[in-house]
């Protein structure tokens, strides 16, 4: 009876030994994918990057960038000039016989910028020598009746002059001495040497300032580097022009470097032979 009684017992307490051990089992797959579960969980895809957002669309009669002023030999980087800005002006001493070399100049810058003004004006002399000049040159004019009338044009004027003035008169060589005199000093104030070239009032080119006249070629490239507009096809001369120059001063200075290179050589030759 008691060896009956103990067997019912122990298997009486078999379903809970049981049910702790799969408890325990339990817990301990539990732990293990806790602990392993980073290790075996996929790679994360790389996030997108974020797309730009669209440009806000144009507001309607918002004032648009300026335009590049552009021609045959490329963009000069600033806004087209027009209107005042893009007078040019010539202003030559006329006395020194600069006057017709202007006015070609001026022609032909006028033909390669057909919207700007092309001028030519006389220089005029400092005070107070252009007061003195115009002196001497309406004086001259004054002198001129003189010589050819003389005391006609007095008596016609109804005017009474010195006895000493009336024998001047007499003698028209007089007269036209003076009339000379005054001629050639109006000539000679006047004779300034000025060649000086503006493109809106700023000076481009001067002739006092570099000792020479300047080139047609130049003043064109120049005034396209400030912005004037050129038509394309008057233009195209003068690039092919300055791609010409150019290649030809590079291919000099080639010619320079390779004759230094050979020059240094057959130095070194000549140290090692010694």
């Amino acid at each position: 009876r008691e060896r009956a009684s103990h067997a019912h017992r122990r298997h009486a307490d078999m379903p809970a030994h049981g049910g702790n051990n799969v408890l325990l089992m339990a817990a301990g797959v539990a732990a293990v994918a806790y602990l392993a579960g980073p290790l075996l969980a996929p790679a994360a895809a790389p996030a997108k990057p974020a797309e730009p957002a669209p440009p806000a669309p144009e507001t309607a009669g918002a004032p648009s960038p300026a335009p590049e002023a552009t021609s045959a030999c490329g963009k000069s980087g600033l806004p087209p000039l027009v209107g005042d800005a893009a007078a040019v002006r010539f202003e030559v001493c006329s006395s020194c016989g600069f006057r017709n070399r202007a006015g070609q100049q001026a022609q032909e810058l006028q033909k390669v910028f057909p919207g700007s003004k092309v001028t030519v004006s006389e220089s005029v002399p400092a005070f107070p020598m252009g007061i003195v000049a115009d002196a001497c040159y309406y004086g001259s004019w004054a002198m001129l009746p003189l010589f050819l009338g003389g005391e006609q044009v007095i008596g016609a004027l109804n005017v009474q002059l010195p006895p000493a003035a009336m024998d001047l008169l007499k003698n028209k060589w007089y007269a036209g001495g003076a009339y000379f005199a005054l001629s050639q000093g109006n000539s000679w104030l006047r004779s300034t040497g000025a060649y000086d070239v503006t493109l809106g009032g700023t000076a481009v080119h001067s002739k006092k300032a570099t000792g020479r006249f300047p080139e047609t070629a130049e003043l064109v490239h120049e005034l396209l580097r400030r912005g004037a507009v050129a038509d394309p096809v008057a233009l195209l001369p003068f690039c092919e022009a300055a791609e010409s120059e150019t290649d030809a001063a590079g291919g000099a200075a080639a010619e320079r470097a390779d004759a230094d290179a050979d020059a240094d050589t057959d130095d070194e030759e000549d140290e090692f032979a010694f």
